[in-house]
């Protein structure tokens, strides 16, 4: 993420005289956890010291008003967003949908060779849960851009709005080829893989 002297990113989120190293890093790790659930599409939790108030100097600049109402924002999104979090690993690890998640991994980065190279097409049994658990998922991942959309902070904003325009359609691609038995599991496991891989390309460009 770009941290200039007089603003604190591109997207002039908060003018500040400068940078707080924790903050950013806050900011950060917030903004890509949610991102990282709509682009996955499966259980992703705030990582422990994303959530925890970590002690630092502020020196009389950087506790500008600017900030402290991104601050509250960012706050009361974190505490939306750890209960989709919550909804969405239930989701992952349910008895009843195994006969998706056994077949690719709650999140994309952690695929096994066997999965990748799987040849079987989804069969009728399956694609009844997993019709259920994609609407289960579109309708957590429209909750999440609703939150970031409306918290007031511009760059979750725009990045929750990119993310429907480019991201979905791929996303509604794949998961429809699964579906109708045009590709296998493992075509379909090799997409969602790149597709991740995509977006963390695409967030370290930006960065």
């Amino acid at each position: 993420m770009v941290c200039r002297h007089d603003r604190f990113n591109k997207r002039d989120l908060s003018t500040m005289s400068c940078c707080s190293p924790n903050h950013i890093t806050k900011r950060s790790t917030l903004l890509l956890t949610l991102i990282a659930i709509l682009t996955l599409g499966g259980c992703q939790q705030l990582p422990d010291n994303a959530s925890e108030d970590t002690p630092e100097v502020i020196s009389p600049q950087e506790n500008t008003v600017e900030q402290e109402i991104d601050d509250k924002a960012e706050e009361a999104l974190q505490e939306r967003f750890n209960d989709v979090a919550q909804r969405l690993r239930a989701i992952c690890v349910a008895p009843e949908n195994k006969a998706y998640y056994d077949h690719t991994p709650c999140l994309p980065t952690q695929f096994t060779k066997q999965q990748l190279s799987n040849r079987n097409r989804i069969t009728k049994n399956q694609k009844d849960r997993v019709e259920k658990i994609f609407d289960e998922l579109h309708q957590l991942n429209e909750e999440t851009r609703e939150m970031m959309i409306h918290s007031g902070i511009s760059e979750y904003a725009e990045q929750a709005k990119t993310s429907r325009a480019t991201t979905d359609p791929l996303v509604q691609e794949n998961q429809d080829a699964l579906l109708s038995g045009s590709i296998t599991w493992g075509e379909y496991n090799q997409t969602r893989k790149r597709l991740a891989e995509q977006f963390s390309t695409n967030k370290e460009m930006e960065d």
